[in-house]
């Protein structure tokens, strides 16, 4: 029952790259909230884990790892063109003013 868990996570994770692939935010903050609610419910039933069961959830983990990773460098990125979009608007307002 745990490897069909863990599949399901490595294949959310997946989905998960692929929304910020395609800068689907919006489809990306879904999939994030049902991934969250498997995760927490897969790690709150867990007491004694084999081995395999152990190397699985460091895969998981990393994999996740890069995940949260990837989307802060897009959220970054993506501030910063908010505020060079936002100080262009002032500009451009600035100019229609004094004309």
């Amino acid at each position: 029952m745990l490897d069909s868990q863990f599949s399901q996570l490595e294949n959310q994770i997946e989905i998960l790259n692929a929304h910020l692939d395609k800068n689907n935010l919006d489809a990306f903050n879904a999939s994030f909230r049902e991934f969250d609610g498997n995760a927490r419910s897969l790690f709150s039933n867990i007491n004694n884990l084999s081995p395999e069961n152990i190397r699985r959830c460091e895969e998981v983990f990393s994999k996740f790892g890069a995940l949260l990773q990837r989307a802060e460098g897009l959220k970054v990125n993506l501030a910063k063109q908010i505020g060079v979009h936002l100080s262009n608007q002032k500009k451009l307002n600035v100019y229609k003013s004094i004309k």
